[in-house]
């Protein structure tokens, strides 16, 4: 099923303009969970992501599920990666990125190797100001420090 459905999303379809932010999310977490990696689908679904002009529409769960889900087929995407870092400094705060979207996004930035300093200077700036850490669970704690370390940040 999910090589036939990755395989008709492919050829079929000239661009991924019909899919809104949330079904590319739902569509590449599928494959992640799976365990079924689909590397022509993920090379299309990141080429398009980076083509659009404005991602606004990428609340903070899509992107770290599209994150999440390259990372964990092994389906790096430097310009995807780059992008999305470029959206998420972007934005001025991060009070919109929950404890499991900001765990999901150090974790794929961690886990394909790309480092991005700036990046995790803006997610721990943010992080030491949350008063309620609490909120965290053990997971994404340790997601989030083991993200941090295998980074090589501080």
């Amino acid at each position: 099923l999910f090589r036939n459905v990755g395989d008709a999303i492919v050829s079929s379809y000239d661009t991924l303009d019909e899919f809104i932010p949330q079904n590319l999310s739902n569509l590449v977490l599928a494959y992640a969970k799976s365990g079924m990696p689909h590397p022509a689908l993920f090379r299309k679904v990141g080429d398009h992501i980076v083509s659009l002009e404005d991602h606004r529409e990428f609340y903070p769960m899509a992107i770290a599920n599209v994150l999440y889900s390259f990372a964990k087929v092994g389906a790096y995407h430097p310009p995807l990666f780059e992008r999305m870092a470029e959206h998420i400094f972007e934005q001025k705060k991060l009070s919109q990125y929950n404890h499991e979207s900001i765990s999901k996004v150090v974790w794929a930035y961690a886990a394909v190797g790309e480092p991005h300093p700036m990046l995790y200077r803006k997610i721990a700036a943010h992080l030491n100001a949350i008063p309620n850490m609490y909120k965290f669970t053990p997971r994404n704690l340790s997601d989030v420090v083991w993200a941090f370390a295998e980074a090589g940040q501080p």
